[in-house]
């Protein structure tokens, strides 16, 4: 289970995110790869979010 405020590594006392919803679909496909057993890179998050 990864919520939006687990995903958060400052727990809310940084900036917030300007795009609210990009960010949220991003969680959505880092937790779909984690339950398939794959690796996240920083690198495929930039990629998607393009």
């Amino acid at each position: 289970y990864l919520s939006l405020r687990k995903a958060r590594v400052l727990g809310g006392h940084g900036r917030k995110p300007k795009y609210l919803a990009l960010e949220q679909e991003l969680i959505k496909y880092v937790k779909e790869k984690r339950d398939e057993g794959l690796s996240v890179t920083t690198h495929m998050i930039s990629t998607r979010a393009k």
